[in-house]
């Protein structure tokens, strides 16, 4: 209904019968746009040159439990544009075997008339994934991002009892303000006030102090003149910086670079985190000095 709402108020259409149902777009539409996308991106492979690069990973939707596996052809135009293009994104319902990986880059090959094409495959470790690059005689590398995430988050950070009970509280301190928004950008307004009061204090004593603003009251009307618009002068350039509520975000295990998102968020919100859960009296859940160190020099 808001979407009928929306298309009528933006007069998108005239009437309700003009909108097409939801089932008539599923069984037409879509498959026209799916073609119609295929056929364009087989347009653009055209002008790939004769080796190009492919990238491939595999994850498992944690909630229903489903593997999926996903495509993505990289290469350079003539015109030195580069070009990323995702082949296929599909549910892999079969046993994750080198065999099995082999049969559906082949399909893939097949499906977008790749068979002359030569490869190089940048892929994980994962000896399933390897197999499958050997078993069709294509170049591989192992991709330095799996291996600088590994050797930091699974080499590292896993085998460290300390940081792991570090991180732990830090995720238990985002959980806090889930529901909670409200809460801290109320405390993030406050504080942007007493920011903006105690940068006018210091320009004032900056001012008093200053001998060219401390001797005009005796000065003639021009003088005065002349000496406040210095005063318009020095203050013109100076900036309030306000306190921004930064989202806190939290750590999601197959997301790239999640860890590293939630502690710079906390980080950013430090002050912020700490008044708040002062005001809450969560006291337990507030890192020490030492604590907020660590996770300055972690991120």
């Amino acid at each position: 209904m808001g979407f009928e709402t929306f298309l009528l108020q933006n007069y998108a259409v005239s009437q309700d019968d003009e909108i097409p149902a939801a089932t008539s777009l599923s069984r037409t539409a879509l498959n026209t746009v799916y073609d119609e996308t295929v056929a364009k991106v087989k347009e653009v492979i055209q002008q790939s040159p004769q080796t190009v690069g492919v990238t491939t990973d595999m994850w498992t939707d944690n909630y229903k439990r489903r593997s999926y596996m996903s495509v993505t052809m990289h290469f350079c135009s003539l015109e030195f544009h580069l070009h990323s293009i995702v082949l296929r994104t599909a549910l892999f319902t079969e046993a994750h075997t080198g065999v099995n990986i082999q049969i559906e880059l082949q399909q893939i090959c097949e499906q977008f008339v790749l068979s002359d094409k030569n490869f190089v495959y940048v892929t994980d470790q994962g000896s399933n994934v390897v197999k499958a690059c050997k078993l069709m005689g294509v170049e591989r590398y192992g991709c330095v991002a799996h291996g600088l995430h590994n050797l930091i988050v699974v080499d590292g950070i896993s085998k460290c009892a300390e940081l792991q009970e570090l991180i732990v509280k830090v995720k238990d301190t985002v959980k806090t303000f889930t529901y909670k928004t409200s809460l801290c950008e109320d405390e993030a307004a406050k504080m942007a006030d007493e920011n903006v009061k105690a940068e006018l204090e210091d320009m004032l004593t900056t001012m008093e102090n200053d001998e060219q603003f401390g001797t005009y009251e005796a000065e003639s009307d021009g003088d005065k003149e002349s000496a406040s618009t210095s005063a318009g002068d020095k203050t013109a350039g100076i900036e309030f910086r306000q306190q921004p509520f930064t989202t806190l975000k939290k750590d999601c295990p197959t997301r790239w670079n999640s860890l590293l998102f939630m502690l710079d968020s906390v980080v950013k919100n430090q002050e912020l985190i700490k008044r708040c859960l002062g005001q809450l009296r969560l006291f337990d859940k507030m890192l020490s000095d030492d604590q907020w160190k660590i996770v300055e020099n972690l991120a």
